[in-house]
């Protein structure tokens, strides 16, 4: 207690700042809450088209009309399914192996490879501060240009653009803090193990996806079924309602998305979670209390509450990935990879169920 309030008083400036700027994005929240914007009309559209869907009978010759009349996404549908199938078995083989070969779960699972960084909570409080914010600034300022542009696809465009700027002016605010330490780009994680390469990396990273597959098709098999039993619509993904909107009126839009979707956004926050929160968590609580804290902030900030244990579930994996390869290679392609499939996955279920 002595050491919190030793803590408060010394950063007393920030905390306050920080504590501001956390009011005045609640009462933003809450008060977009009580607008109640009705759907779209695509994604009403998409809503009618799933409806209908429900009943359909994958006869052969349905199968052979959506082949015929959507010949790429049906390739990616089947593509991507059996990806899935491999990467579900690949992790149960691999679950078995550490279950009972404790030198394969050793290589597999290596110790800790994250060195201590003298990294304080004072640092994460001043970027949270910086990063809000700037957030804010930016915010009103775009906000008055989608009202004088009063466009949807400005609107959307100017959405993107926001966070692109907002992540990238907070990965600046993380690399000066870390520089004022002694430290660089490297110490967040940004470079190869010594003895490892990429291929090696990335091959490591996605041994360690396929383990936890399993468990997160079984937790999204759970939460499908709660909220069929209890009748619960989940929000759709903002970016679902951009690729609706935008698909035909302006397809920029999309390429947009995907690359904040799955390039930019994996990499600004691993460089913010994995690299720079999770040293400092770690040193201040431990491993196990640093990983769940990461985690649950990394599924917080999705802003989704159906999806939030497999989010959390990720989370886990990437510091995990993180932790045991001291090197962020593994934990952004696996990111990286993660949002890509569930893209693809998407584009390929919309054709299906338009058809």
């Amino acid at each position: 207690m002595k050491r919190a309030a030793a803590f408060a008083w010394r950063e007393r400036g920030w905390l306050l700042a920080f504590l501001l700027l956390l009011g005045i994005y609640l009462a933003i929240s809450a008060w977009g809450a009580g607008s109640n914007l009705p759907p779209s009309p695509a994604m009403e559209s998409f809503k009618q088209s799933e409806e209908a869907f429900k009943g359909t009978s994958f006869t052969p010759d349905f199968i052979r009309g959506w082949i015929k009349k959507s010949p790429a996404e049906s390739l990616g549908f089947f593509l991507l399914s059996g990806l899935f199938a491999l990467l579900f078995a690949a992790g149960c083989i691999l679950n078995l192996l550490c279950a009972f070969k404790p030198g394969f779960r050793r290589r597999l699972w290596p110790p800790s490879a994250v060195s201590e960084k003298p990294w304080g909570a004072g640092m994460l409080l001043r970027v949270l501060v910086q990063f809000l914010g700037a957030g804010l600034g930016i915010n009103l300022i775009f906000a008055l240009l989608a009202r004088l542009l009063d466009s949807g696809i400005a609107a959307h465009g100017l959405l993107l653009t926001h966070t692109l700027i907002v992540d990238a002016l907070c990965v600046y605010f993380i690399l000066r803090q870390v520089k004022q330490t002694g430290n660089s780009w490297s110490d967040l994680g940004l470079r190869t193990p010594p003895g490892s390469s990429p291929v090696r990396e990335i091959f490591a990273g996605l041994s360690a996806y396929a383990c936890v597959i399993p468990w997160f098709v079984g937790l999204l098999l759970i939460l499908t079924a709660i909220a069929s039993l209890t009748h619960y619509e989940p929000e759709p993904h903002p970016l679902v309602e951009i690729f609706l909107e935008e698909e035909k009126k302006a397809p920029w839009l999309i390429y947009f998305s995907v690359f904040i979707g799955c390039i930019a956004g994996p990499f600004f926050e691993e460089i913010f979670f994995r690299g720079f929160a999770f040293p400092i968590f770690k040193r201040k609580f431990g491993l196990a209390w640093a990983l769940m804290i990461s985690a649950c902030f990394f599924a917080l900030i999705h802003k989704n509450e159906f999806a939030f244990l497999p989010i959390f579930l990720l989370g886990i994996l990437l510091t995990l990935i993180y932790e045991k390869r001291g090197s962020l290679l593994s934990s952004y392609f696996v990111h990286f990879f993660h949002n890509t499939l569930f893209i693809l996955y998407f584009w390929c279920v919309k054709s299906l169920i338009g058809h």
